[in-house]
Parts: C-alpha cells; structure tokens; sequence
C-alpha cells in the first residue's frame, strides 16, 4: 500500500492500526534499506523476524535479577 502511494491515514483506516504503528513500521524498513515490494513477498514468520529487530532489549533491573536470584 505503501508503494502504490496510498495515503498513510488510509492505510490505517483500512488495517485499524495506528499512525503511530505504521510510521514505525515504515521508519525501520526505511533504515534496513527494504523496498515495500520485498517486504510485500516475505512469509509471515521473516516479516515476524523483521519487526523483532525493532524491539529493544532492556537489561535486568536489580530487582529482577534479586527476584530471579531467589
């Protein structure tokens, strides 16, 4: 949808999905250098893969690792 230049508003009007969630989206495929037709063919389980990239991992909080300590 992206590629055909339809409008992001719409996009989301028709997903139900945030604007906020589908800029992110096309802000990570962006900085990966992914053409929205690439991203069109993947398998659920590589675009799966892709998003998990996007997520940070924090460190244990020291109270975690008490709790896990226990």
């Amino acid at each position: 949808m992206l590629a055909a230049k339809i409008p992001q508003r719409t996009i989301c009007e028709q997903l139900h999905m945030g604007r906020g969630v589908l800029n992110r989206y096309k802000t990570l495929a962006d900085s990966q250098g992914l053409s929205y037709g690439v991203i069109g063919r993947m398998s659920d389980g590589e675009i799966e893969s892709f998003l998990q990239l996007s997520k940070p991992t924090a460190a244990p909080s020291s109270q975690r690792q008490v709790l896990d300590g226990l």
